[in-house]
C-alpha cells in the first residue's frame, strides 16, 4: 500500500511537469488551464500557470523519493525534528520576512526619490513595468534579471521587470536565497506527511513562491499559500475547526493591513504623476492636466481623475516610452470598483 502511494505521487508530478512544458512550448490547453488558474494566481499569466505546474509537480515527485531514503532519514529527521514541522516553520517565517524586504525596498525607491510610499512606480527602459506596495514587482526584477544573464528571452506576452533591477538591487537579491530555502524547507517539511497533506503542501509552497515573486505580501496567491500552509502547520490530529483561529487570525491582520493601506492612500480628487528625467515633451491634453511643476529633474504633472489607474498607466506606457527614466502616479482604488 505504500509503495502504491508513492507512485501515485511520482505520476502526479511527473504528469504535472510534462504539462508544465506542453503549456510553455504550445497553446494547447493554454486558455483552459490558465482560465482554471485565474482565481488562485490573481491573473491568467501562462508564465505563472507553468510556474504552479512545474514546481509543484517536482514537489511531489521529490517528495516521493524522501521518503524511503535512509540517509536523509538519518541527516534531517532525527529526535526533535523528526515531524518536519520545523521545517514548515522555517518555510513560512522565510516567506513572511522576504516579503517585508520587498515592502521595505519599495519604501526605499520611494523616499530616494522624494515621493509619497503611496504611488505606483513606473521603470520605462528598456521595458515599461510596474511595482507598489500593494503589487509589488521588487523580487520579479531579480529573476527577470537572472534569466537574462542566461540569455534566455522570455515570450513577448510575459513582462519580468526586469527594468525595475536598476532601483530595487541590492535588497531585492535576498530573493535568491529566499527561494531555494523556502523550496527545500517546505520539501523537507512534506517528508513525514501522508499523502493529502503533501498535495496540499506542495500546492501552498508553490503559490506562495508565486506570489513572492509576482504581487508580494498582499497579493492572492501569497495569501492563499501562507494561509494554507499555516492550516497545515498549526493543524492536530484529530482535526478542530479550532485549528483554523490562529491562521485565520495571522491572515485576517494582513488583509487588515493591505484595506488600510489600500484606502488611507487613496486619492480621489486627482491624479499627482511625478516624471523623473523627462527628456522630451509629451502630448497630456487626454490627461486633462490642471498644474504642472518642475522641481529639478522632476516634472509633477496633476490630472483630474478619468477612467482606471490601469487604463492611465497603460497609456502612460505609450506616451511617455523613450521619453523619461521613470515616474510615479497616486492611485484611486474607487476606479477599480
Amino acid at each position: 500500500m505504500i509503495n502504491l502511494r508513492i507512485n501515485r505521487l511520482r505520476l502526479a508530478g511527473i504528469l504535472l511537469i510534462l504539462l508544465g512544458g506542453v503549456l510553455l512550448k504550445t497553446n494547447f490547453m493554454s486558455k483552459a488551464v490558465t482560465t482554471v488558474l485565474w482565481p488562485v494566481l490573481e491573473g491568467s499569466s501562462e508564465g505563472k500557470a507553468v510556474i504552479l505546474l512545474v514546481m509543484m509537480g517536482s514537489l511531489l515527485l521529490l517528495s516521493s523519493f524522501s521518503t524511503s531514503n535512509e540517509w536523509l532519514n538519518c541527516r534531517f529527521f532525527s529526535e526533535k525534528w523528526a515531524d518536519g514541522k520545523r521545517y514548515l516553520l522555517i518555510s513560512i517565517l522565510t516567506i513572511f520576512s522576504t516579503c517585508v524586504v520587498g515592502l521595505l525596498t519599495e519604501v526605499w525607491i520611494r523616499l530616494k526619490f522624494g515621493v509619497s510610499i503611496f504611488t505606483i512606480f513606473i521603470s520605462m527602459n528598456p521595458r515599461p513595468s510596474t511595482t507598489s506596495i500593494m503589487h509589488s514587482h521588487v523580487f520579479k526584477s531579480v529573476i527577470g534579471y537572472m534569466v537574462s544573464l542566461f540569455g534566455k528571452i522570455a515570450p513577448h506576452n510575459i513582462n519580468t521587470g526586469i527594468s525595475l533591477i536598476q532601483y530595487t538591487s541590492p535588497f531585492a537579491f535576498i530573493i535568491v536565497i529566499a527561494l531555494p530555502l523556502v523550496y527545500i524547507a517546505g520539501l523537507l517539511a512534506m517528508k513525514g506527511m501522508k499523502d493529502t497533506y503533501k498535495l496540499i503542501t506542495s500546492f501552498a509552497i508553490t503559490v506562495a513562491i508565486i506570489g513572492m515573486i509576482d504581487g508580494g505580501m498582499f497579493s492572492q496567491p501569497l495569501l492563499i499559500g501562507i494561509g494554507i500552509l499555516l492550516c497545515v502547520y498549526f493543524a492536530k490530529n484529530p482535526f478542530y475547526l479550532k485549528n483554523l483561529i490562529k491562521p485565520a487570525v495571522i491572515v485576517g491582520i494582513i488583509l487588515l493591513t493591505w484595506v488600510a493601506i489600500e484606502l488611507g492612500g487613496t486619492n480621489t480628487a486627482y491624479h499627482q504623476l511625478t516624471v523623473i528625467n523627462q527628456s522630451e515633451p509629451v502630448n497630456m491634453t487626454s490627461y486633462n492636466v490642471t498644474d504642472v511643476q518642475q522641481h529639478g529633474n522632476k516634472t509633477i504633472y496633476i490630472t483630474k481623475p478619468f477612467g482606471s489607474d490601469k487604463t492611465t498607466v497603460e497609456s502612460l506606457f505609450k506616451d511617455f516610452n523613450g521619453k523619461a527614466g521613470c515616474m510615479f502616479m497616486t492611485w484611486n482604488f474607487y476606479s477599480y470598483i
